[in-house]
C-alpha cells in the first residue's frame, strides 16, 4: 500500500463515529450492513451517518451495494485496504 493510501484511510478513521462505523462493519464481514441499521445501532441522524460513509468511502474503505430490493448497504472496500488498516491491534480494540 503506497503511503498516500495508508494516510488517506487512517485520516478517515481519525474520528470516533467514523472509527466505530468501521470497526461494526469489520465484524459483519462482508456481506455489510443495512445503512438503516448502522444508524439505528449508533443512533446518528440520517445526514450524519451519510457524512461519514462519504468519507470512508472516499477513502477507499467501504463500498456500496444492494441488499434485497432497495436497502442500501456499506460493506468493507475488497480491495484488501480496509484489511491492512484493520489488521493493527488498535484498530480491533473498541
Amino acid at each position: 500500500m503506497e503511503s498516500k493510501t495508508a494516510v488517506a484511510g487512517l485520516a478517515a478513521l481519525a474520528q470516533d463515529a467514523r472509527l466505530a462505523v468501521f470497526r461494526l462493519l469489520v465484524q459483519k464481514g462482508p456481506d455489510g450492513l443495512c445503512v438503516g441499521d448502522i444508524a439505528a445501532k449508533f443512533d446518528m441522524a440520517p445526514a450524519t451517518l451519510s457524512f461519514h460513509l462519504k468519507e470512508l468511502t472516499g477513502a477507499g474503505l467501504l463500498v456500496g451495494g444492494r441488499k434485497g430490493d432497495s436497502s442500501t448497504t456499506r460493506r468493507i472496500s475488497g480491495d484488501g485496504r480496509a484489511r491492512v488498516l484493520f489488521d493493527g491491534e488498535l484498530l480491533r480494540r473498541g
